[in-house]
């Protein structure tokens, strides 16, 4: 379990990073966070559902963390794109919104912490999952009202470079 919960874990979600700098390169940054939180949420309620067996853990923790690892590599592109480039703030802006960004990951754990002691683990993980597809999808219904924002920033940033 340690090799699990350590090195690979670690693995696993370094690769998602990579694989989310290629995904961020193609598609909105915004919809790329959600749709990988959705991954995420995928990952954790098929593990109510698999067996409870050592294997069909290892490829739910794995899973879960590879989309995590997508995640965090789309919220830090995301963050960048929204303070955009020559911004005399832009240490203090990356700061407020990495600090703002733990605020939903210390209510979900105390969700995910009720409901684990309501309801087990089977609990837990349709609390963690489901919150995650009630949230995004939320998310997406007003990425697509209100727009997502920089469809193309390297078409921009290379413009703005000649003026």
């Amino acid at each position: 379990m340690t090799a699990l919960n350590g090195p690979l874990v670690a693995t696993v979600c370094s690769v998602g990073c990579l694989v989310g700098i290629w995904v961020c390169g193609r598609y909105p940054r915004r919809t790329v966070y959600v749709v990988a939180g959705f991954g995420g949420a995928a990952a954790a309620l098929s593990m109510i559902w698999m067996p409870h067996t050592l294997v069909f853990f290892v490829i739910g923790v794995l899973g879960y963390n590879f989309f995590q690892g997508i995640n965090y590599t789309a919220f830090t592109a995301f963050e960048y794109e929204i303070v955009g480039p020559g911004n005399p703030l832009a240490a203090t802006q990356i700061a407020l919104l990495t600090a703002a960004s733990n605020a939903p990951i210390s209510y979900m754990t105390r969700i995910d912490g009720h409901f684990y002691g309501k309801l087990g683990l089977a609990g837990m993980l349709a609390a963690d999952g489901l919150s995650s597809i009630v949230v995004g999808t939320i998310l997406l219904l007003v990425f697509w009202r209100i727009g997502t924002g920089r469809e193309r920033p390297d078409v921009l940033l290379a413009g703005e470079a000649q003026a």
